[in-house]
């Protein structure tokens, strides 16, 4: 899933823009897809030990939390998650989702150790 969202937002041009929408600060914006690649690619490979998910762990709880504090709010911000593909407001099904990727990521650092 990392590898895949982050891949998407690298081919949006417009990706930058719909982070800074987001509220993404200004210095992650060239950062989460990459980071985003990275990780996908770690776990894909399990590399890292316990460490590896645990950092997807912390990249997903920034997302979810995130995703939470817009829905609060009552914002209708464009999730971009998958880039292009998801140009949809967040809305309760992402934080849903969200929280399920939580959860495997932190099955996977229980499993890892």
């Amino acid at each position: 899933m990392l590898l895949v969202s982050g891949t998407l937002k690298i081919r949006q041009p417009a990706w930058p823009a719909t982070a800074a929408a987001f509220g993404t600060p200004r210095l992650l914006i060239p950062v989460v897809p990459w980071a985003e690649v990275v990780l996908g690619a770690l776990l894909v490979a399990q590399v890292g030990g316990p460490w590896t998910p645990l950092a997807a762990l912390v990249l997903l709880a920034g997302f979810t939390a995130a995703v939470g504090w817009h829905l609060v709010r009552g914002d209708r911000v464009p999730c971009a998650c998958f880039g292009a593909a998801s140009s949809r407001p967040v809305d309760g099904v992402t934080l849903a989702r969200n929280l399920a990727l939580c959860a495997l990521a932190l099955a996977a650092v229980a499993a890892s150790r």
